[in-house]
């Protein structure tokens, strides 16, 4: 073997970053977003939301659709990204995992609201990632590692 597994594949990671945006779209026929069990909590502890956000190249309801932010969010302390999120205030979300080339990723997004109505909003999310590119994952796993 070359050497240990952690050092060769601390070798193979690769950092990227970019800036998307994201499109949240809480009323009407193009709703993205439903909140599925509602609490009656004062600040809505306990409220869960899913979401099919389109992910864009621009903050415009003409951009181009890069990808789809899904998932599951809980309201753990009031905010769970209602209109009522201040537009400077910024979030971190982590990356675990992923799909396609980036299915063994880790890193952080940042992410702010930058524009807001009553129906839709925009946030900017800057995207910071490390991963293993998937042919290198493949090749890796073939010829080095015996189990």
């Amino acid at each position: 073997m070359a050497g240990s597994p952690k050092t060769a594949l601390s070798l193979l990671l690769v950092s990227s970053s970019w800036t998307l945006y994201l499109r949240q779209i809480g009323k009407g026929t193009e709703r993205n977003q439903v909140e599925m069990v509602n609490s009656s909590q004062p600040i809505g502890f306990g409220t869960i939301v899913v979401n099919n956000w389109a992910v864009l190249d621009a903050p415009l309801p003409s951009a181009t659709v890069v990808a789809h932010a899904r998932g599951i969010r809980p309201c753990l302390m009031g905010q769970h990204f209602k209109q009522w999120v201040s537009p400077v205030q910024r979030i971190k979300w982590a990356i675990v995992g992923g799909t396609g080339e980036l299915a063994r990723a880790d890193g952080t997004i940042k992410h702010k609201l930058i524009r807001s109505t009553d129906v839709e909003s925009y946030r900017q999310a800057d995207i910071h990632a490390f991963y293993t590119p998937a042919a290198v994952s493949r090749t890796y796993v073939k010829n080095e590692i015996s189990i």
